[in-house]
């Protein structure tokens, strides 16, 4: 192709582009090292999907863990004589419930609380079946969660579950773009 003075003016009148490339050069630029909420598994920042089958407690593991980070004690504790369990960052936790119905989660925080002799000052909060829910792919539903979030400074959002906040969206079709990206941007 042949440039001309009528390319580079249209190249020179064009908006830059918004992508940020990265080359070589970047990859071996320091960086800070990551800080774990869960070390080695749940890093601060990030965006995490746990799932599974039905019945394979999935939602009891992770209350475990909401419990731990809360307290910052660490999660899945084995029994005396084993190893200390996974490292947790102490931080505030919040617990969204769209599954089990509000005396099933008191009863579930109350009994893991009680279980590791916690104050209860310790920074756990949830919401069972809340009115209006969350809808992940909303603007508006996304900044009030924010705003939450926000006043009670936490540091790891637990959701139960992905299905219920993504509305109708099939999770493998084109429509969890937006739900995902709701989450991202949290």
């Amino acid at each position: 192709a042949r440039t001309t003075p009528a390319t580079i003016a249209t190249l020179l009148t064009q908006p830059q582009d918004p992508w940020q490339i990265f080359t070589l050069e970047d990859v071996f630029e320091p960086r800070p090292p990551l800080v774990w909420v869960v070390k080695g598994i749940l890093a601060e920042g990030s965006l995490s999907i746990w799932y599974g089958a039905p019945g394979t407690l999935k939602s009891m593991i992770l209350a475990e863990m909401g419990v731990c980070v809360a307290a910052g004690k660490p999660w899945l504790t084995p029994p005396a004589g084993l190893e200390p369990g996974i490292l947790t960052t102490q931080g505030p936790v919040m617990w969204l419930d769209f599954d089990n119905g509000a005396r099933r989660t008191h009863e579930r925080f109350a009994a893991l609380a009680r279980s590791r002799n916690l104050p209860a000052s310790t920074p756990l909060y949830y919401a069972s079946m809340p009115e209006p829910g969350l809808s992940a792919g909303d603007t508006e539903s996304m900044g009030a969660l924010a705003n939450r979030m926000v006043a009670r400074d936490i540091k790891l959002l637990i959701v139960d579950n992905l299905g219920v906040i993504s509305g109708e969206s099939d999770e493998n079709s084109a429509e969890m773009q937006k739900p995902m990206a709701g989450l991202r941007w949290l």
